[in-house]
């Protein structure tokens, strides 16, 4: 029973030793010397990028070859990109970028990789390794052989530029720290409450409070302020009282008449009876 598990340990120790690179490197080279197209072309790429294989650039350049023969165009696109490492972009590669980026488009793992691969160096666009990421991992999902280790170099380099520029911009917000000798403590006594002021002053019964005395300035300013109020006033009045007229003449009080000035009046007055 033991000699059981010891077996089954030693072989699952040898599973995890077997390098799956290597196995798919020898099967592709089967495949690529039988005259597979896309076994010449992955092959060439796996030496181009040391997936499985030692790195060797001519013997990759050798095998993109064998397949650019029989017009399969992720060869053809693999040797202009060496083309144009070696020598530079020129005017005629133009179109050739806008057919990859076309390619990438619609998903074409060889040309998602290829172009991830430009955009991560710089060659024929300008750098950009966010881009690069993005179409690298989107490479990666179609299983293009060399794709995850462009990856972690991308983001190693992406990790190290971040770090600098933080270290640089921490340089500049740097502010010098000025330290001050310490301060004695002064030794205070228990807090005090200020005591209320009473007055002793009492106010005077039965006498009304003081009034201010008004000055002769402010007597002056309170005339000149009232003056006008005081016409305006009379003005008002003159309009509004009725015309003034002279009294009627006195007349004398009519005294009253004796009864027998009535009686003895007119004819009567000669009578002897009247007086």
């Amino acid at each position: 029973m033991i000699l059981f598990f010891l077996a089954v340990n030693h072989l699952n120790l040898a599973a995890e030793a077997y390098d799956t690179s290597a196995s798919v490197f020898r099967f592709q080279k089967t495949m690529a010397q039988r005259g597979n197209t896309e076994s010449q072309f992955k092959l060439g790429l796996m030496y181009e990028t040391g997936s499985g294989a030692k790195q060797n650039a001519l013997t990759a350049q050798s095998w993109y070859k064998k397949a650019a023969k029989q017009n399969y165009k992720p060869a053809i696109n693999r040797l202009t990109y060496l083309e144009i490492k070696k020598s530079g972009f020129k005017s005629n590669h133009q179109q050739w970028l806008k057919d990859l980026q076309k390619d990438a488009r619609f998903n074409e793992g060889e040309a998602l990789f290829l172009l991830g691969q430009m955009y991560s160096e710089g060659t024929g666009v300008h750098k950009s390794l966010t881009r690069a990421l993005e179409l690298l991992r989107n490479a990666a999902g179609g299983n293009i052989p060399g794709s995850e280790a462009e990856i972690v170099r991308v983001e190693q380099e992406l990790a190290q530029l971040q770090k600098q520029y933080i270290t640089s911009q921490d340089k500049k917000n740097i502010t010098p720290v000025v330290i001050l000798p310490a301060r004695k403590a002064v030794k205070t006594g228990p807090a005090t409450v200020a005591k209320p002021r009473i007055s002793h002053f009492r106010k005077p019964a039965g006498r009304s409070p003081l009034k201010p005395v008004k000055t002769k300035k402010a007597s002056a300013r309170n005339t000149r302020k009232q003056a006008p109020v005081k016409s305006q006033v009379a003005a008002k009045t003159a309009v509004k009282a009725p015309p003034k007229t002279s009294p009627p003449p006195l007349q004398p009080k009519k005294e009253a008449l004796h009864p027998m000035d009535i009686i003895c009046g007119g004819s009567n007055r000669f009578s002897r009876n009247c007086r």
